[in-house]
């Protein structure tokens, strides 16, 4: 693994969020992996990485503008940027990752694993 995808690794852990919901009809689960910060230096690195790998995102402002959220709320860009970073996750966070793809549907294999 590369220092970039360490970083990321490492800020996810700390920053990041991933859930699955309801998407209103009770069968079936939108995905939504977030990561927010009050400062912006950090996530402009994030959105450079997420502009390399072509992963499309969102970038949010809460109300006040005092903290931004970069989100990714498609099946494929999360599997993409959970790839990224899988071998470096702690297991709890693979865990977390797992549990909200699989309301989606079947894990890839490499997420069936304890490292890629």
């Amino acid at each position: 693994m590369d220092a970039q995808s360490a970083w990321l690794a490492g800020f996810y852990e700390g920053e990041g969020c991933i859930s699955a919901f309801d998407n209103g009809s009770g069968k079936n689960y939108g995905i939504d992996l977030s990561i927010a910060q009050k400062h912006t230096e950090a996530l402009d690195r994030i959105k450079k990485i997420l502009d390399e790998e072509d992963i499309r995102y969102g970038y949010y402002t809460n109300g006040n503008g005092n903290c931004m959220k970069i989100r990714i709320t498609y099946l494929e860009g999360v599997l993409e940027f959970l790839n990224i970073i899988w071998p470096l996750l702690t297991e709890w966070r693979r865990e977390q990752a797992r549990v909200a793809v699989a309301r989606r549907g079947p894990l890839p294999f490499w997420m069936k694993t304890s490292s890629v």
